[in-house]
């Protein structure tokens, strides 16, 4: 593992980023390449590989699985790394400098009555097209996944859906509506009192903001002045991915 963390403290060293800045922005955890800096010892813990695969991304190194040379190296992935690292490396090309893995959060957004929202914790990352990433204007540092459970979304959002968050858009633009525009309010993540929530933001003032769900059970939640104090933006929902289920 020394063998290859040392060229990223190198890089790290030249362009002057701290190991926390880096690991907050690749993986989402300040202690992600600290962590990977500690050796196993008795517990057995072990750091995910995606940490490592991620951050060496970010910093646009090559990760590649070869064939072992003539001579070993002074720390060895395990056998369990080694399979780990190979069947992710068939499945996204890491290597691959148009492609960025977006963190997946260990945060369930609901479409109804809310969930806790718990401090962020990456769980996973899925490879988006850098080059869609800049179509459709979010850089890869503010890209987040999450996931969605609740009916109140329906039929836009179902339950298990994937949402891709903004999380760099914390405030939903001030739109006075004119009777003649139909066009629908952009969804946001966010939490308040009932947890982590995924609705659509309507905001017709400053002090005034309407939660909307798509399915027609559910009513309008409106919030003004003081309410919005517990209000907090996670960022806007750009894109999202339904699983087809029979």
């Amino acid at each position: 593992m020394d063998e290859l963390l040392a060229p990223i403290l190198d890089e790290l060293k030249r362009r002057g980023i701290s190991a926390t800045a880096v690991s907050n922005a690749a993986v989402g955890n300040p202690s992600a390449l600290k962590n990977l800096l500690v050796r196993r010892g008795k517990t057995g813990r072990n750091h995910p590989i995606e940490n490592l695969m991620a951050i060496a991304n970010y910093l646009g190194f090559e990760l590649t699985v070869s064939a072992p040379h003539e001579t070993a190296s002074a720390y060895a992935l395990s056998a369990h790394e080694q399979v780990h690292l190979a069947r992710l490396a068939d499945a996204v090309k890491v290597a691959e400098p148009d492609f960025v893995p977006v963190p997946l959060i260990d945060v369930t957004l609901a479409a109804g009555a809310g969930t806790a929202d718990s401090a962020e914790r990456v769980i996973d990352h899925l490879a988006f097209r850098r080059d869609w990433l800049t179509r459709i204007n979010i850089q890869p540092t503010a890209a987040r996944l999450a996931r969605v459970t609740g009916s109140s979304m329906v039929p836009t959002l179902c339950p298990d859906d994937m949402v891709l968050i903004d999380t760099s858009k914390t405030e939903p633009p001030i739109r006075r509506r004119d009777p003649k525009d139909r066009r629908r309010a952009a969804i946001w993540a966010l939490a308040d009192g009932d947890g982590a929530r995924v609705k659509r933001i309507d905001r017709p003032q400053a002090d005034q903001i309407f939660l909307i769900s798509d399915n027609p059970a559910h009513q309008p939640e409106m919030r003004t002045a003081g309410q919005l104090a517990d209000l907090r933006i996670i960022g806007k929902v750009v894109w999202w991915g339904h699983t087809v289920r029979d």
